[in-house]
């Protein structure tokens, strides 16, 4: 048998710094308990395969995605949105009652606004077989922004709000990645939109054979925003 000293082992991987990065998803819960009640989320399992932060490479974090309820200020709008960018990021279906009521499945950008649906996240045959059928979002890849939130003077990082992404979504072409993982998932390594080209001007600034305006226009006041709003990275 092999001697060795004993390791700490409290010590836990987990994600530390705020980020872009880009995940794979090592399993997930529905409905988890913690001491004794059970709570109405989704507990998604990801590791970080690359990223903003190259220390964090390899460390782990679980996505906590709170169900939505008519009970929430919004109605539950804001986290029906999560839960929506997440599941398509990551390959989940959704389960629509037809008028006649029939249930099948759509992808999750198929479905309809307004529309009545349920998000299945582990899958038929993972149901069927559990001991050895995944459910079928583990080692789907996609894109996560994360932001540091302190409660209680302790400090933990949070994926921030509906920053979830596809992991060949455009909007994310600057997030580094594992390309060689990219690979094996059968993804591809996608570029960032080349910017509109910008019309020509006159030697004056203004439209050529026009001359510039000279006077400014007042500055247009900023918008309101809207509840549960998020910007794009």
């Amino acid at each position: 048998m092999a001697a060795f000293k004993k390791p700490n082992t409290d010590v836990k991987n987990y994600l530390e710094k705020p980020g872009q990065y880009h995940c794979a998803v090592t399993h997930i819960e529905e409905n988890p308990i913690y001491e004794g009640v059970m709570k109405d989320q989704v507990n998604i399992g990801v590791v970080v395969l690359a990223g903003t932060e190259p220390s964090q490479v390899r460390r782990e974090m679980t996505l906590k995605l709170s169900n939505p309820n008519e009970g929430n200020k919004d109605g539950g709008e804001f986290l029906a949105r999560v839960q929506c960018r997440a599941a398509a990021a990551m390959g989940a279906m959704a389960i629509i009652t037809n008028p006649d009521g029939s249930r099948v499945y759509s992808k999750i950008e198929d479905v309809p606004d307004d529309a009545e649906m349920e998000i299945d996240w582990v899958g038929n045959a993972h149901r069927d077989d559990p001991q050895n059928v995944s459910p079928w979002v583990v080692g789907k890849q996609f894109i996560l922004k994360t932001k540091e939130e302190e409660y209680q003077g302790r400090k933990s990082i949070k994926h921030d709000g509906a920053h979830i992404y596809f992991v060949e979504n455009t909007k994310v072409a600057s997030v580094p990645k594992d390309a060689a993982a990219l690979k094996q998932g059968g993804y591809k390594l996608v570029s960032a939109q080349p910017a509109a080209p910008v019309a020509p001007t006159g030697a004056a600034g203004g439209p050529k054979g026009k001359p510039a305006a000279t006077t400014k226009a007042p500055a247009p006041k900023p918008a309101a925003a809207a509840a549960g709003a998020y910007d794009d990275l």
